[in-house]
């Protein structure tokens, strides 16, 4: 019987502590990559790497938070 690669890919995934961090954090209320590494105790860049990879699985969504003054930006939400 084979595996679905993606699954594997996923499992994977789901394996890193980080990426379940933000997981649990976001699936309480959309956050901002700067909320998600202060509440999570991790550095932005490895929040957006993480988020990246997560949205490639459909595991997060990206909201874009307009804001007066053009300083627009996204806020993240778990899909499960």
């Amino acid at each position: 019987m084979s595996e679905d690669p993606a699954l594997g890919e996923v499992l994977d995934l789901l394996s890193d502590e980080y990426a379940r961090d933000i997981l649990a954090a976001a699936s309480e209320q959309p956050m901002s990559a700067k909320q998600l590494a202060e509440g999570c105790d991790m550095s932005e860049p490895t929040v957006y790497r993480r988020i990246n990879v997560l949205r490639e699985y459909g595991l997060v969504e990206a909201r874009t938070k307009i804001e007066t003054g053009g300083n627009d930006y996204n806020l993240y939400a778990t899909t499960l």
